[in-house]
């Protein structure tokens, strides 16, 4: 999560702006929203904006000048549990998806495990996503620091060696 008190929004970041604009280079389009994940008690709210944005796109893929049945969710860093929702659902319109630094479970962090059920803590695990679902078929791209947090790189250890065991298509940076 990120607060919502911020001068600047992530979308008005340098380095989300460079990765638009090197994604447009490639003759991709990205879309981004915001949503209400400032802290995590609001993650339930914030998976639901995630949905708002996707039937969004889907539905104006035409005015948007793209294929509805071709999307890639990308997540960084806190984003990450959100993107538990479409890991379990295997939908056939998301072709890729993209956790940047991503956290991937949040069972075991204290600080998650002092605000949120352990019932909210399962369904915004990407690893607990994984575990319950039969093998995925959505290539998943994975970047991760050596340096970074390390609960953060557990939980993304974690999810390469669940992937691996399952042969779901995965590749790291």
């Amino acid at each position: 999560p990120f607060p919502s008190d911020i001068a600047l929004l992530p979308t008005e970041w340098g380095q989300y702006i460079s990765f638009g604009q090197l994604a447009a280079a490639f003759e991709l389009i990205g879309i981004t929203f915001h949503h209400r994940y400032h802290e995590l008690s609001l993650i339930k709210e914030s998976a639901l904006d995630v949905e708002d944005a996707i039937r969004f796109v889907r539905n104006n893929a035409d005015k948007l000048c793209l294929d509805r049945d071709s999307l890639c969710l990308w997540a960084v860093s806190g984003g990450g549990p959100l993107l538990s929702t479409t890991l379990r659902k295997n939908t056939d319109y998301v072709k890729c998806i993209v956790a940047y630094y991503a956290r991937l479970d949040m069972r075991g962090v204290k600080e998650a495990e002092q605000i949120l059920n352990e019932e909210t803590l399962y369904k915004f695990s990407p690893v607990a996503a994984l575990e319950e679902a039969s093998p995925s078929t959505i290539p998943i791209y994975l970047a991760r620091a050596g340096i970074d947090k390390p609960d953060l790189n557990r939980s993304i250890d974690k999810f390469i060696e669940l992937a691996l065991s399952k042969n779901v298509p995965i590749y790291l940076s």
